[in-house]
């Protein structure tokens, strides 16, 4: 049968094409709002997962509604991300013409300014363009606007850009990636910390922070490499925490994140409002003001996004400004302020000291982008190297920036000058230099310190709208043929995990299939509902149920044979599954109108979208209104603001935490990359760096600093350190875990695949895998999975490895590069103890604490495999 004979005569004329085309055109605009989305995060030290969750939800709810996508696309996001949807288009002429006219009434677009659309759509096939005239009455060309406007080619411009950097070798996406994101705002307080301690010694103990970050860089991107969350899944470097460090590692990592986003934002408010104020005479204050004002605008119109083609660009006007702001100083250089030692007495010198450390360390925070960076780059070149050099690269390359600007400052400004400033170094080099310092360095303050307080904003948002939960009283659409999954925040390894299938309705009530995974215990309940559905009471007679105290109640709102509307009322995170095929949305009804539903009790109208925005600005608020105070009563001083953010959140992220990583990693990842640089692994390595930042924390916090509360607050976080690094440790973050992957890849040139990693490195063990037809038996780390669709089981004979807990893992990765858990039982036989998993429940993943003697595995598919 040909493609185009899929659907018949009577389907064509009742306008069945166009009605799958819009299921199509609904999947593609949710596949390229995903990439959007995923290029928006990378630009962020941690991204949220709830984001995409609600974004999944009002992309069905919308759906239904037949409304537009929840989320504003351009034919520039369509085209970049071409690929990535390809696979969601049939090889239907007819359809795909009817693609096309959907294309056309929503987009405006030449013929040339879309190659990849026109690729995959096959716009320029002779069977396209005759499906489309058939349809259509008029040639397919008519699609195509004659020329484009100004406003479009600006578009195009910008989105070449975009393509450019996806287009760039993984080593170099890696190295621009570092250094674009890498330039710290602390570059404009360099060279005031470098006064207190000399020219020379400050450049020394620069290159010797570069060095730190070397290892700690090294250790994050290792740690990635190793991670199949990263590789496939949409982890950040805090999940990866939650994943290697468990609960506390998480925890310590959100918090000093959370303190790093809300201190800058108030250093960003001292070193702009002070600059602008010296120039422009406008109080300080009320430039706090206007730029709380600005902030809190673009917040709340969701107007912000900074993407990394804007990151580039942005950090092409910062370099150049440096660059134009180096050349103005250079004729003020004189060797002897470079050669000069500090002449500041040995107590000013300790009180000074505090500030110097503290910005030196926040000169570099590679590591908390190398994560996000891993997540495009190990796709593409899987072995690690890139990830790990190119970082690497770029780490030097702003250790290059870093250095080259104290020479030309510090060697063209008398460190007596330098030492006693409270802003930037842009206020002194103005008074030597001239006005044209003071509009060029104005220009970089707005753009540096600027572009950080504005990131900072926007991270400290996220996080706390992770932290607040969403409306509590939702309306969704569950489709027959998807489920919905309830589950604790966090990591699902201890549950409870319940999915909820809708079975169809009999005309009075709707019945629903409930399955229940708590630990090793398995349930499955069905029943018939009409209204209210109070769905822990299902589950009353489990003991395990009972200790959890989660609640989650339904309320039917209006059922049909396809699909059914419910308000959902749970503390328990919500997500869909198995319904994103033409299929599936292709039997959604609409839900009933606002007047017939419920309404929602006081609490879920506390936390209405309005509420929520406000709780989750709180915090910045108040971090302006502290920084308005200070201003007014002149506790402003950029440098210590900076000192002191060095030296906590610094020493936590980019000190602490890889250390911890890189041990656990190295113990409990599920891929074992092709590049290891054992050195940074080395207990006496990873011992020195963590005693190194421990000392920084103690010697600030019982010798440096002056001031009581930043004294309490070293010394606290130096326990807190201290009490996580146990915690991990007696939870078994350092002990090997057994990881056993099944992988169906459905992405161009790639195999499906098992490997069997224990400690960290390949364990060989016997696998059957048996087809209907036939069995066949390995031993080996690893192997190919012929045929995938047609698997019935795979059984793992684990030998002993001394392992504390077993991981397994059965995905699907998508033509995009996404991991989608598949469904299947997974029975676990350890020693005498038998245990059962729902893996469509989980996300295709379970955690299972093992005795480390031999094993079985053996993973059963209820229905034939997806191929």
């Amino acid at each position: 049968m040909a493609p185009d004979e899929l659907l018949s005569r009577e389907e064509v004329l009742g306008g069945l094409p166009a009605r799958r085309a819009r299921v199509v055109l609904f999947l593609i605009e949710r596949q390229a709002a995903h990439m959007v989305a995923r290029s928006g995060q990378l630009a962020e030290l941690l991204p949220g997962e709830q984001a995409a969750r609600e974004r999944d939800l009002a992309f069905v709810q919308a759906f239904a509604l037949g409304r537009e996508a929840p989320v504003r696309l351009t034919i520039q996001n369509l085209e970049r991300y071409a690929k990535q949807w390809a696979h969601l288009v049939p090889d239907n002429p007819t359809l795909r013409a009817s693609l096309a006219r959907l294309l056309a009434q929503k987009y405006t677009f030449t013929v040339g300014a879309i190659p990849g659309i026109r690729g995959v759509l096959g716009l320029d096939q002779d069977a396209v363009r005759e499906a489309y005239q058939r349809l259509h009455g008029q040639p397919l060309e008519t699609i195509y606007a004659e020329r484009a406007t100004w406003h479009s080619r600006a578009r195009w411009a910008w989105a070449a850009l975009g393509g450019w950097l996806d287009a760039l070798p993984p080593f170099w996406f890696v190295f621009v990636f570092t250094l674009t994101l890498g330039l710290p705002q602390a570059i404009v307080a360099f060279p005031i910390a470098v006064a207190t301690v000399g020219p020379l010694p400050g450049i020394a103990l620069n290159l010797a922070a570069g060095l730190l970050s070397v290892v700690t860089t090294a250790a994050v991107a290792e740690a990635a490499a190793r991670s199949g969350i990263v590789r496939y899944g949409t982890a950040y470097i805090g999940k990866l925490a939650a994943d290697y460090l468990g609960a506390a590692g998480s925890g310590l990592f959100s918090l000093a994140i959370f303190v790093l986003y809300l201190v800058t934002v108030m250093g960003g408010c001292f070193a702009i409002s002070r600059t602008l104020g010296k120039f422009t005479h406008v109080p300080p204050v009320a430039w706090t003001a206007v730029l709380f004002a600005a902030g809190i605008w673009l917040l709340a119109r969701g107007s912000i996004s900074l993407s990394l083609t804007l990151l580039l660009a942005l950090a092409i006007v910062i370099i150049t400004l440096m660059l134009a702001i180096i050349a103005l100083t250079l004729g003020h250089f004189r060797l002897e302020h470079l050669l000069r030692p500090s002449t500041l007495v040995t107590t000013e010198r300790q009180h000074f000291l505090g500030n110097t450390i503290g910005i030196i360390l926040m000169g570099y925070f590679a590591e908390a982008f190398v994560v996000q960076c891993a997540k495009v780059v190990l796709p593409r070149e899987p072995s690690g190297r890139a990830l790990i050099w190119g970082s690497l690269a770029g780490l030097g390359g702003i250790a290059v920036v870093l250095s080259l600007w104290i020479v030309v400052m510090n060697g063209s400004l008398d460190s007596r000058l330098l030492a006693g400033e409270t802003v930037t170094v842009i206020t002194p080099l103005a008074a030597v230099v001239g006005s044209g310092a003071a509009a060029l360095g104005t220009l970089l303050i707005l753009f540096l310190p600027g572009l950080a307080t504005l990131r900072c904003m926007v991270g400290a948002f996220n996080v706390a709208r992770e932290w607040i939960p969403a409306r509590s009283e939702p309306v969704v659409v569950l489709p027959r043929r998807g489920r919905l999954v309830f589950q604790r925040r966090g990591t699902p390894a201890g549950g409870p995990i319940i999915g909820l299938s809708y079975l169809g309705f009999d005309g009075s009530q709707a019945r629903f299939r409930l399955n229940l995974q708590l630990g090793p215990l398995s349930r499955q309940e069905e029943a018939s509902v009409s209204g209210y559905w109070n769905v822990a009471r299902v589950f009353a007679k489990f003991p395990e149920w009972q200790k959890l105290g989660s609640g989650l109640e339904l309320n039917v709102i209006v059922a049909s044979g396809q699909s059914v509307s419910l308000r959902v009322k749970s503390s328990l995170v919500m997500g869909y599954q198995d319904i994103w095929n033409v299929e599936t949305l292709s039997s959604v009804a609409p839900p009933a109108s606002r007047a017939s539903t419920p309404a929602p009790s006081s609490w879920s109208r506390l936390l209405s979208d309005r509420s929520r925005f406000l709780l989750s600005i709180s915090p910045i608020a108040l971090t302006f209104l502290m920084s308005g105070w200070f201003l007014a009563i002149g506790w402003d001083s950029f440098p210590a603001v900076l000192g002191i953010l060095g030296v906590i959140s610094s020493s936590i992220f980019s000190g602490i935490i890889p250390v911890l990583l890189i041990a656990s990693s190295r113990k409990k990842g599920e891929v074992v990359p092709g590049v290891v640089l054992k050195f940074v692994g080395h207990p006496l390595v990873l011992g020195a760096v963590y005693l190194i930042y421990v000392v920084v924390l103690l010697s600030h916090g019982l010798f440096i600093w002056e001031n009581p509360v930043s004294r309490a607050s070293a010394l606290l976080v130096t326990v807190v350190a201290f009490v996580v690094t146990v915690v991990t440790a007696r939870r078994g973050s350092y002990k090997p875990r057994v990881v056993v992957e099944m992988r169906l890849d459905q992405r161009e040139g790639q195999r499906s695949a098992f490997s069997v990693v224990a400690g960290g490195q390949p364990a060989p063990a016997d696998v059957r895998l048996h087809y209907p037809d036939r069995d066949r038996d390995q031993r080996a780390a690893n192997g190919e999975v012929a045929a995938f669709g047609d698997l019935r089981t795979a059984t793992f004979q684990i030998p002993a490895s001394g392992g504390t807990e077993l991981k397994v893992w059965v995905h699907r990765v998508t033509p995009s590069g996404d991991s989608e858990g598949l469904p299947a039982l997974l029975d676990v036989r350890d020693g005498g103890d038998a245990k059962r998993f729902d893996l469509g429940l989980s996300g295709g993943q379970v955690v299972v604490p093992i005795s480390g003697r031999a094993s079985e595995i053996l993973i059963a598919f209820p229905e034939p495999a997806p191929s």
